[in-house]
């Protein structure tokens, strides 16, 4: 794979450290946080997903347990994905063709680093038929420059909100509440259950407090 303007700062911060979370915010997801995404969105969430920053699998594994086809890419080579490439990067090849010219999928979803979660989305979000799902701290709805222009152009359709966690496992400081982000880019079904939604205008925005858990 040909290097490309995006990739030399993450590759060379991966290359420093054997641990990935420090070259490249690699933080997790946990399996209830996805139970949560398919507890509370109003609408089904069926047939493909592109995850363009899968890391170790951990959304990978319970959305094709979930029936979905996902196919998976990570910048990081040491992780077991389809594709290495940085999904903020327009030109970056799918297999044996333009990335720009890659046939979309139903859905994007990814819990992408927090620093890079708006140009990646950028690049996402016309990959998408139907939405855009992606997991951040709550703070990513606080205003700055970049993301008030990017909620300017794409307000989320929806946020479910659930209890904080700590991605790295020892309850120290970085302990966060998380959401999840969505951008609704089509028409996806609603489910039976829809009407226990807070949901106004269909589903045109919902918000939501994601049950609690024990952890």
């Amino acid at each position: 794979m040909p290097p490309t303007p995006y990739q030399p700062s993450l590759l060379n911060l991966a290359s420093l450290t054997p641990d990935p979370v420090a070259g490249l915010e690699r933080f997790e997801s946990a399996a209830w946080q996805v139970d949560d995404l398919f507890a509370n969105v109003p609408f089904h969430i069926a047939g493909s997903v592109l995850e363009p920053c899968s890391g170790h699998g951990a959304l990978t594994k319970p959305l094709r347990e979930r029936g979905l086809t996902v196919i998976t890419n990570d910048i990081d080579p040491r992780v077991a994905a389809d594709m290495h490439y940085d999904t903020r990067d327009p030109n970056a090849l799918w297999p044996g063709r333009d990335f720009s010219d890659m046939a979309p999928v139903d859905w994007v979803i990814t819990n992408p680093p927090f620093s890079l979660a708006v140009p990646i989305f950028l690049n996402m979000v016309n990959r998408a038929r139907l939405g855009v799902i992606f997991q951040h701290r709550i703070t990513f709805a606080e205003p700055t420059i970049e993301r008030d222009q990017l909620f300017a152009e794409y307000k989320p359709n929806g946020m479910i909100v659930m209890m904080r966690y700590s991605f790295l496992k020892d309850g120290g400081t970085d302990s966060a509440t998380t959401a999840w982000f969505v951008w609704l880019t089509g028409n996806p079904p609603l489910h039976s259950g829809a009407t226990e939604y807070q949901v106004f205008s269909k589903y045109a925005e919902f918000f939501r407090i994601a049950r609690r858990h024990s952890t």
